[in-house]
């Protein structure tokens, strides 16, 4: 057998995205609450929307083919 130190480990990939979804997931519960405080409405409800996005992948456990509409306009700006 050869060592190989670029091969993937099957399942890897996704455990890993797994876990930065529910740490992403974390921090936005965290955000929502201090804007939540400060009366931050438009800023409440586009990272609702993308939260919900995120716990919708979590469920699903597959990730996303294409960028949703948050990122598509992150990337243009």
């Amino acid at each position: 057998m050869i060592f190989n130190p670029f091969a993937i480990q099957p399942g890897a990939s996704v455990t890993h995205r797994h876990d930065r979804l529910r740490d992403l997931d974390a921090r936005m519960q965290s955000f929502l609450s201090a804007k939540r405080r400060a009366g931050c409405t438009e800023v409440i409800d586009s990272v609702e929307t993308a939260r919900e996005r995120v716990r919708s992948e979590l469920r699903a456990g597959r990730p996303r083919r294409q960028p949703g509409p948050v990122m598509a306009q992150i990337g243009k700006v």
